[in-house]
C-alpha cells in the first residue's frame, strides 16, 4: 500500500462489511472490504506498509476469509455504499486490476 489518507473507515452492512478506503497523494483511491477489524480511523494519515486492518469474512461472515481490494475510478465511488450488479456498472466505476500489473512490474 502506498501512503495516503483514510477518507473512510466504516461498516456497510450490505456485504462489504468492516471497509476502509485510502485516498493516495495522485488522488486515486483504493477500498479495502470484508475486514475483520479495521485498524485506522477517518482522517488518519497512513504510511507504506501499514496495517490497515485484518483479513474478515464480509458483513455476514459467509464468505471464506479474504480481502476484497477495489480500485475505483473515482473518491465518489470509492464511497459508494452499495455493489454493482452488472458487469457494465463495475467496469464503468472500477479499474480492472489485471491492467496495472504489467505497470507495476
Amino acid at each position: 500500500m502506498r501512503p495516503g489518507f483514510v477518507i473512510d473507515s466504516v461498516y456497510l452492512p450490505k456485504g462489504f462489511g468492516n471497509t476502509v478506503v485510502v485516498e493516495h497523494e495522485d488522488g486515486s483511491c483504493l477500498r479495502y472490504t470484508h475486514l475483520d477489524k479495521k485498524l485506522v480511523r477517518k482522517g488518519e494519515r497512513v504510511r507504506r506498509g501499514q496495517q490497515i486492518g485484518t483479513v474478515g469474512r464480509g458483513a455476514k461472515d459467509i464468505y471464506p476469509a479474504h480481502l476484497h481490494l477495489d480500485l475505483p475510478r473515482s473518491r465518489a465511488y470509492a464511497r459508494a455504499r452499495t455493489y454493482y450488479d452488472t458487469t457494465a456498472e463495475v467496469a464503468e466505476r472500477f479499474i480492472d486490476p489485471l491492467s496495472q500489473i504489467a505497470a507495476a512490474v
